[in-house]
């Protein structure tokens, strides 16, 4: 036995210091990756994060024919795309407004179109939320199968819990 550890247990210290030391540098190891959360992973974290959303391009629309379930399930189809493109179009006029801010240009006019582009879309956005809301409720008591409803009903959830969480009515 070394003197070292004969004197470190003599003094009721044992192999702590030892143990102690090598889960300092495990630790000093480990970490700053997880710390990071995984972002200095290779595909770890949000690789939203570094790209700036972009507009919405309008997707095609399913016709809506005739009455009954079918016609439902196109306007619900339809309303579903509506709200995407104006959560997707919200958030891009949003981070422009927020970055023109950041960097005080644009100055005046421009700016002020900025402004009122991010009113506008999310005006937009609480139209396209309240009238998908309207029709899923519309379709669930029209008969529409839960097969059909339930995609959009998770949609509608998601609306109704950003609603109550912004304290909107």
């Amino acid at each position: 036995m070394s003197n070292r550890s004969t004197t470190l247990r003599r003094r009721g210290l044992g192999h702590g210091p030892i143990l102690l030391a090598i889960l300092a540098t495990a630790f000093m190891l480990v970490a700053p990756a997880a710390l990071a959360g995984g972002f200095l992973e290779a595909g770890g974290g949000n690789e939203k994060s570094n790209e700036a959303p972009t507009w919405a391009v309008p997707a095609a629309r399913k016709p809506v024919e005739g009455e009954g379930t079918e016609a439902l399930a196109a306007e619900l189809h339809n309303a579903e795309l509506r709200v995407q493109e104006a959560l997707q179009n919200a958030e891009t006029a949003a981070y422009q407004l927020k970055r023109a801010r950041t960097r005080s240009y644009p100055r005046g006019q421009a700016l002020e179109d900025l402004k009122r582009q991010d009113q506008e879309t999310r005006r937009e956005r609480t139209a396209a939320a309240n009238e998908f809301s309207a029709l899923v409720e519309r379709a669930r008591r029209a008969g529409v199968p839960m097969g059909t409803l339930s995609r959009y009903m998770d949609l509608d959830d998601r609306i109704q819990k950003e609603r109550a969480a912004s304290g909107a009515n």
